[in-house]
């Protein structure tokens, strides 16, 4: 299909012992038992380093309609094994809810009136930093 599919950087060179390779799947991929939904046709995960022991982890899921509405990533430095941000549309493709497992981010939810346009939002309380 044309797409890419792995970066790999040469074995040689200065920075080539701490240049991880990049890899890309498409169509199907699961974090922790949970199956990426609607990624047939689309990226569904991408990671940095070797498949068995990978740096970087991203996994996406989709709706019916394309939009991006899960993703799940874990770095070096990442406080839980992996982050999760959660978005929800409505059905007709406004955006209704962010949500994340991450600290200090709020919930937010957004009201939307009879044409679709959004007039609201709200947040769930956060700690100041």
């Amino acid at each position: 299909m044309r797409r890419v599919t792995a970066i790999t950087y040469p074995s040689s060179g200065p920075d080539a012992p701490v240049t991880p390779s990049k890899t890309f799947v498409y169509d199907s991929a699961a974090y922790s038992g949970t199956v990426m939904a609607n990624s047939k046709g689309r990226l569904a995960e991408a990671y940095t380093g070797l498949s068995a022991t990978k740096a970087t982890d991203e996994f996406f899921s989709y709706s019916i309609r394309g939009e991006l509405t899960d993703a799940y990533e874990s770095t070096p430095h990442s406080g839980t094994p992996y982050y999760h941000v959660a978005v929800h549309f409505g059905r007709n493709g406004a955006l209704k809810s962010v949500s994340s497992n991450l600290a200090g981010l709020p919930s937010q939810a957004y009201g939307v009136d009879a044409m679709g346009r959004h007039y609201s939002v709200t947040a769930s309380s956060v700690k100041t930093l």
